[in-house]
């Protein structure tokens, strides 16, 4: 005769690869010896009737459902039906993996006792949460100036003609935490006497335009520079006044716009470039 079969069949996962199935005793007319346990269909183990009526199954993949079911065995080797099926889903596996380091971390002062921050954005599994900027004066530690969501930062309240370094971290939501950004050093403006300017090139269509040629005259003396993969130029220290800036590359029309340079800031130079 066999025994009855076992009820009270649950089963409930404690992490992404674990499961615990429990039930309640059987009867048979001899005694019950034994409990097997089936997953999805295969009988996955054998465990004592003498032994807690669980059993904890630990090999099991993430985001996976598995419906467990149980028979009793008595001593002459009958064996009950099995149990309806108890069902369990597994967890999501916890994510371990870190972001990729930001890169393209550049600065530019905008005053005496500004600097702003940009770098690219990481890449993660499940996405990153936030960004940490850490910042060193001199031979001193880096400290912690910010956590932000953005890919910029403007670090205020500076020393004037001081040079600072910076790089940056991500971290996603689990607590990964990125290997360290290059570093990109900055100085503050020294005099109260100079300004920057700072802008982008682009076409009509709103492309940005690397390879344009920025010039204007300084006291006499031409200084020049180009626009960079990203489309933007800077020149910086330039004495406080207005200057006709030329703006030019082949193909394009040539453009002539006059800035006026304003101590102790950096001002915006974006310009449309028309073609031929």
């Amino acid at each position: 005769q066999a025994p009855t079969v076992p009820g009270g069949v649950t089963a409930t996962a404690s992490d992404y690869k674990t499961a615990t199935v429990t039930w309640n005793a059987s009867t048979d007319s001899v005694g019950v010896t034994s409990y097997w346990i089936s997953r999805n269909g295969v009988t996955v183990a054998q465990v004592s009737s003498s032994a807690a009526r669980s059993y904890t199954d630990s090999s099991l993949a993430p985001q996976t459902q598995y419906a467990y079911k149980v028979s009793a065995v008595d001593a002459a080797g009958n064996a009950s039906a099995f149990s309806s099926a108890a069902n369990v889903t597994t967890p999501q596996a916890p994510d371990t993996s870190k972001p990729t380091a930001p890169t393209g971390v550049s600065g530019i002062a905008l005053s005496a006792s500004q600097i702003n921050l940009f770098w690219a954005a990481s890449t993660d599994v499940a996405g990153v949460a936030a960004y940490d900027v850490y910042r060193s004066q001199g031979n001193g530690s880096p400290a912690k100036i910010a956590s932000v969501t953005s890919l910029n930062l403007a670090d205020t309240g500076l020393s004037t003609n001081t040079s600072y370094t910076y790089y940056v971290v991500a971290k996603d939501a689990a607590g990964n935490v990125s290997d360290k950004s290059s570093s990109a050093t900055v100085q503050t403006f020294t005099t109260a006497t100079t300004g920057n300017i700072f802008g982008y090139v682009r076409k009509q269509d709103n492309v940005v335009m690397n390879g344009v040629t920025v010039r204007l005259y300084v006291a006499g003396k031409l200084v020049s520079t180009k626009t960079n993969k990203s489309g933007a130029y800077l020149i910086t220290n330039i004495p406080a006044t207005t200057y006709d800036v030329t703006f030019s590359r082949p193909g394009f029309k040539a453009q002539t716009i006059s800035y006026t340079i304003i101590a102790g800031t950096t001002i915006p130079g974006n310009v449309t470039m028309i073609g031929n």
